[in-house]
This record gives structure tokens, C-alpha cells and sequence, in this order.
């Protein structure tokens, strides 16, 4: 069985209907980790790296790793890229800061409309 990047967005539109904490948390995570698949599912030159998959793939989509290949425009994956990075910081929040921070349905929900835009923009 083949999972994509849209049965990670799927899921966390599953995750926000359990209607609590961990379900929330979950769409979070979930909804970064779509974005994150999608990037690597549509672009084409991304470097490979041996570790820190996730900062490599921003960092390249910056252009802090030089002048992306891609059929996408540099300004457009520059914005995408911010996208990304922020989800990244939110998927760490919900993830590992189990006391610091509360994670509702307001916050799930932006991350699955955020996710759901940058699969329109990037591709």
C-alpha cells in the first residue's frame, strides 16, 4: 500500500472530529506532515540530505541552499517555505509542549486550512 500526501491531510481532518485535546494535537501534526510530503512529492531538484530532512527541504525552498530548479517561481517558494517553517513550528508545539500550550479546535482547524492552501499554491 502507497500512503501520499493528501491520506496525511485526510487524517488530520479525522483527527479534528475526535473533538479533543489529542485529536487536535494529532490535525496539527498531521496537517504539517501533508504539507511537508507535498513539498516532496512536487518538487523536483530538493538535495538530498542524510539528516535534517525537514530543515533541508525549507532551507532549499528559501533558497539559502542556492537558486531553486523548479517549475515553481523562487518568490512563490520562498512564501510556500514560510508556510511550511510555521507549520513546522506548530507541529513541534503540538507535538513535545504537552504543558506549555494549549492546542484547541481554533488552532487544528487553521492548520488543516493552511495545509489545504499550500496544496493549491504549490502545485
Amino acid at each position: 500500500m502507497t500512503i501520499e500526501s493528501t491520506d496525511f491531510l485526510r487524517s488530520s481532518e479525522h483527527c479534528l472530529l475526535l473533538d479533543e485535546e489529542v485529536g487536535f494535537r494529532n490535525a496539527v501534526s498531521r496537517a504539517y506532515y501533508a504539507m511537508f510530503h507535498k513539498a516532496g512529492e512536487t518538487l523536483e531538484s530538493v538535495p538530498c540530505a542524510d539528516h535534517n530532512h525537514h530543515a533541508n527541504l525549507i532551507n532549499y525552498m528559501q533558497g539559502r541552499l542556492g537558486v531553486p530548479v523548479e517549475k515553481i517561481s523562487a518568490s512563490r517558494l520562498k512564501i510556500l517555505a514560510y508556510d511550511l517553517r510555521q507549520m513546522r513550528q506548530a507541529r513541534n508545539e503540538a507535538d513535545y509542549r504537552l504543558s506549555e500550550s494549549k492546542i484547541n479546535a481554533n488552532v487544528a482547524k487553521e492548520a488543516i486550512l493552511t495545509a489545504q492552501h499550500f496544496f493549491k499554491r504549490i502545485s
